[in-house]
């Protein structure tokens, strides 16, 4: 349904599994993400949570309202 509306990019909103929680490692969304991606569409990930700048070669923004203008 994401690739029928030809976005330019996508911005994912979240990938821990629970609140509060730190654990990313089998997050649903990551290979969705990764699939949108290969079909070279930019993904933008929002998660506070994370320490990295990236994850995945994807840009990680840990501000929301940064990622709302995207």
């Amino acid at each position: 349904m994401i690739l029928a509306r030809n976005p330019e990019n996508i911005g994912i909103y979240r990938l821990t599994l629970k609140t509060d929680s730190d654990n990313f490692g089998e997050s649903a969304i990551q290979g969705v993400m990764k699939r949108i991606k290969a079909k070279g569409i930019e993904v933008v990930v929002y998660e506070p949570a994370l320490t990295e700048d990236e994850l995945y070669n994807l840009i990680v923004i840990k501000n929301f309202k940064e990622i709302k203008n995207i």
